[in-house]
Formats: C-alpha cells, structure tokens, sequence
C-alpha cells in the first residue's frame, strides 16, 4: 500500500497523454482517467475531497447571469466553468484545497491562504489561461501560464511554498 500510495501520489489526469490512436491507447487513456478519479475521492486516500468540485459547480449556478454581483459583472460561462473543472481535475493528488470564487469579469478564482504573508490566487479564463499572482514573504511572484496538459510547474510549486 505504501508503494502504492507514492506512486499515485504524483499521478494526475493529465499525467497520462496518449498520443497513439489505437484502441489499445484509447482504453489507456481511459483507464488512467478512472484511476486518478478513483484515487481523488475522499474515501479511498483523503485525498483532494469533491466538496471543492461541488463548490465550483454552484459557483458557476449562482454567478451564470449577467449583473450577477448587483452591480455589472459578467456572467461565468459554460467555457470558463470547464476550464475550471479541468484546472482542479490537474492538480496533483494530494495537493491542498483552493477557495473558489468568480471575479467580476467573468473568471474563476482559485486561491490558497495561509496567512496575508503568503497566498496564492489563479484566476481561469475560458481559453485556459491562469493567470497567478502570488505573496510569499517578502517574494511577489506574478504572471500566465496555459493549462495545456496538466497544471503549470509553476504553479504547484507556488502551491507548495504558500501551504
């Protein structure tokens, strides 16, 4: 079990690209998706809880329309939302849960908080862009990373330094 658990650890749904077309890499592909999703679930290794997947899809409920903010915020859209999903779907297992909130130009938040010394804060486009920002210490760091297979190195290792 412990082998196990090191393994997987480091797995995540992106970590296995196919880049075949086979049927054999096909079901790959497939099977290392249910594996990842299996591993993600509370009950198996505590690990990355759904109650944040949960958070994301009443986020996207509750801020669909325009205005949705009172004022003149734009409305999260299908587009933003999947990439939201596909950004927590990314993160490596294991890694600690961000807070979710909708900014008002229409993207999603995710940010770690560990004290006003050190957070974290990516926010998702619907083109897959996140774009950080991030206070660690006297340490700014800042910029945009697509989310093309899996969650920027960047990224996670700004994640580690803030929890």
């Amino acid at each position: 079990m412990t082998i196990a658990i090191a393994t997987f650890s480091t797995l995540n749904a992106s970590s296995v690209s196919s880049m075949g077309f086979s049927d054999t890499a096909n079901k790959l592909k497939e099977l290392s998706d249910k594996l990842c999703d299996y591993l993600r679930h509370p009950l198996t290794l505590g690990l990355q809880p759904f109650d944040v997947f949960n958070e994301l899809c009443e986020l996207a409920e509750e801020c669909a329309e325009e205005g949705w903010d009172g004022e003149n915020a734009k409305p999260v859209t299908k587009a933003v939302f999947d990439e939201g999903f596909r950004f927590l779907k990314s993160l490596p297992l294991g890694t600690a849960v961000p807070s979710v909130s909708a900014e008002p130009d229409g993207h999603i938040t995710f940010e770690w908080y560990h004290s006003t010394s050190r957070i974290l804060s990516v926010s998702i486009d619907s083109d897959g862009f996140l774009h950080y920002a991030a206070i660690i210490g006297p340490k700014k760091a800042y910029g945009s990373e697509p989310l093309v297979t899996g969650t920027p190195k960047a990224i996670v290792d700004l994640i580690g330094q803030v929890v």
